[in-house]
């Protein structure tokens, strides 16, 4: 956190609420992503080990087919999978800024672990082949690519799990054990069995009720990868409770709080829409509810990601009210900066007048003949002892005698209006001008 601490500002409430909004954004955009390709990946590999034991057609091609449903193209991973990395990095950065966690540098090294997953599963998804004829070589990039991203998502998920225990954040030597606690692996869990789930529906969903894509031809494939999504799907929401009770008791006390158990039943009761949902489409001999089960997976998704940001505003608690009262100092700090620059800027230089009245002023006035405007001394002793006045005056001229044009506004800085105010007037006291009728 050192980095943090010596260059970001400590976050204001305003901002803290902004991090707030962003933390679920980011979680909303990127976990159903990686979850699905982590979970088609697994699949995809299981098929094109499968076809290369046993050849048949029906396997190579859901295995590619899988790939390019997560993978479709380099923008789609780098939107999707690469960019939300390094917000997480700086929400969370300044979000715990000033704080001793141990383990934020697990961030960003998960953070580019994960990124670069996506080269080897890149290569693996250009690489398959729908006829069959896959290799070793073809099954080694796409375990590389799965490996590398499951190693990143538990770095990420082993800082993240810490962040909500602040009372461990000091500890540096624990933290290998850290990464192997329940609490870690419940979350790790959960993270794979939501993949499996959504890549599931998106089975349902993407080659059956995507309005761009064309339909499947092969009746008895088509059949095929509607029953093997579903079941995936089936199958998945049954854990997922499971896991997500476990990862609940192990969680820090101190980041549990009511609405953190209000999302986890209402999680449940998504859930269960989605295991109806997922049987109806295992008894319809027809492709249904893909688009809906797909929606209500995005929610369980986003829901978590919600319950992540509440652990962390339940956990950090005090810190954040650290890092306000700081950001409140800082502030009224700058405050006082900001005065005292005024002050200064405002302090009275009569040599500074006399500069500014003979190249600005001068151009239509004299102090004893008459030019564009009359001359000062007939007009200035009616301001003796009222400098404000003069002030005024230069600052927002108003036309006074009718045979001289209005003065036009100089536009100068009050500053420098101040000094030519008090020049003019000295030069008045010095040379003894008596008090006259204003002439303009």
């Amino acid at each position: 956190m050192e980095f943090f601490s010596q260059y970001v500002i400590p976050p204001t409430r305003g901002q803290l609420e902004l991090l707030r909004y962003l933390l679920v954004l980011t979680y909303a955009i990127h976990l159903p992503f990686v979850g699905m390709v982590i979970g088609a990946t697994l699949l995809s590999l299981a098929f094109n080990a499968r076809d290369r034991d046993i050849a048949n057609p029906t396997f190579a091609r859901m295995s590619k087919d899988l790939m390019d449903m997560v993978l479709p193209n380099r923008v789609v991973v780098l939107v999707f999978g690469v960019l939300p990395l390094p917000a997480l990095w700086m929400i969370y950065g300044q979000w715990l800024s000033k704080s001793t966690v141990s383990m934020f540098t697990l961030l960003p090294i998960g953070a580019l672990v994960v990124a670069l997953s996506f080269v080897p599963l890149m290569a693996y998804r250009s690489s398959l082949d729908p006829a069959g004829r896959n290799s070793q070589v073809n099954f080694g990039l796409g375990g590389i690519g799965l490996a590398t991203l499951l190693l990143g998502m538990y770095i990420l998920i082993g800082a993240v799990v810490r962040f909500q225990d602040p009372e461990r954040w000091h500890l540096a030597h624990d933290g290998f054990r850290w990464l192997l606690s329940f609490n870690v692996i419940w979350k790790f869990g959960h993270l794979l069995l939501s993949g499996l789930a959504i890549t599931g529906c998106g089975i349902l969903f993407f080659f059956f009720n995507w309005s761009g894509r064309e339909p499947i031809r092969d009746a008895k494939y088509a059949q095929f990868m509607k029953n093997f999504g579903a079941s995936v799907l089936l199958a998945t929401v049954i854990l997922i409770p499971v896991i997500g009770f476990f990862y609940l008791i192990t969680t820090p006390t101190i980041a549990l709080s009511g609405a953190v158990y209000v999302l986890a039943a209402a999680t449940l009761v998504i859930l269960f829409l989605v295991f109806l949902l997922a049987y109806g489409a295992i008894l319809s001999p027809r492709p249904r509810f893909g688009a809906r089960a797909f929606i209500l997976v995005l929610a369980v998704f986003l829901l978590t990601g919600v319950g992540d940001q509440l652990t962390l505003v339940n956990a950090t608690q005090e810190h954040s009210a650290a890092l306000l009262t700081e950001a409140d100092e800082i502030k009224a700090q700058i405050e006082l900066e900001r005065e005292a620059h005024r002050a200064a800027s405002q302090v009275v230089d009569v040599a500074r007048g006399e500069e500014v009245f003979k190249t600005v002023c001068m151009t239509c006035h004299r102090m004893d003949e008459r030019l564009v405007g009359p001359p000062l001394k007939t007009v200035l002793p009616k301001y003796a002892g009222n400098v404000d006045g003069l002030i005024s005056f230069i600052q927002k001229p108003e036309k006074v005698n009718p045979e001289y044009p209005p003065m036009p506004a100089p536009g100068l800085p009050l500053a420098d209006i101040k000094s030519v105010a008090a020049y003019l007037l000295g030069e008045v006291d010095d040379a003894g001008t008596s008090t006259e009728s204003p002439q303009h």
